[in-house]
């Protein structure tokens, strides 16, 4: 954060100054409670200060970008894991599983926002409205989705558009227990696909024009 300290606020230096020492405190042995809820609350601070404290330049897409990609993961590989528990079983009339199902809503912080659109018990099919098809919900695959596709768009990276517009037709769906895996890889792949494009170090010089980096000849 040294090298980049001209585009922070003074607030988000001092957050980042807090994660050092408890980065530093956790380093040192001190794993209890309160310094795991100290960690967490800086974090939250400063992603509240990412998203209102930071000019929308391509630096700010890609890390938006890279968040929502990260998001996006944690959804696919939780709903994988929960899907085979779920199919063994009967949600309505399971309180195991009911009880399971909470649990995975309230991981993703979906739980009071599936509580206010749904008054039934917790069943499977409204926690994937909540949790992939739900663009209200901010914890959402189809909220992340959009994000992703509007940073990919503001960094004019068109091969990854149509990548994320392919991955998204699996979503609403799934068409067995290893689907939402399946997407989870191909979502990995995605973030690869970012890396190979549009971080890499160019073989040739060029000129930055904007966003996008124009070459005036390509070798093959």
């Amino acid at each position: 954060s040294a090298s980049v300290r001209e585009f922070l606020s003074g607030t988000a230096g001092r957050v980042l100054s807090q994660m050092v020492d408890v980065r530093a405190a956790l380093q040192a042995g001190r794993r209890d409670v309160d310094t795991f809820d100290e960690l967490l609350l800086l974090l939250s601070a400063f992603s509240g200060l990412w998203s209102e404290s930071v000019v929308r330049g391509p630096a700010w897409h890609f890390g938006d970008l890279a968040r929502r990609v990260e998001r996006a993961l944690a959804v696919l590989e939780s709903l994988a894991a929960a899907q085979p528990v779920v199919s063994r079983s009967h949600p309505e009339s399971d309180r195991a599983v009911a009880a399971f199902l909470e649990i995975l809503l309230a991981g993703h912080d979906s739980l009071v926002a599936y509580r206010r659109r749904h008054r039934s018990d917790v069943e499977w099919s409204a926690v994937l409205a909540t949790l992939v098809a739900d663009a209200r919900n901010p914890r959402s695959l189809a909220f992340s989705a959009e994000r992703i596709r509007r940073d990919a768009a503001a960094i004019e990276w068109d091969s990854g558009v149509e990548s994320l517009d392919e991955i998204r037709s699996g979503w609403s769906e799934p068409s067995g227990p290893m689907a939402y895996g399946d997407s989870a890889g191909a979502l990995r792949d995605f973030a690869m696909q970012l890396t190979r494009e549009r971080l890499a170090t160019p073989p040739d010089p060029a000129v930055v024009r904007g966003l996008r980096v124009e070459r005036s000849h390509v070798d093959d």
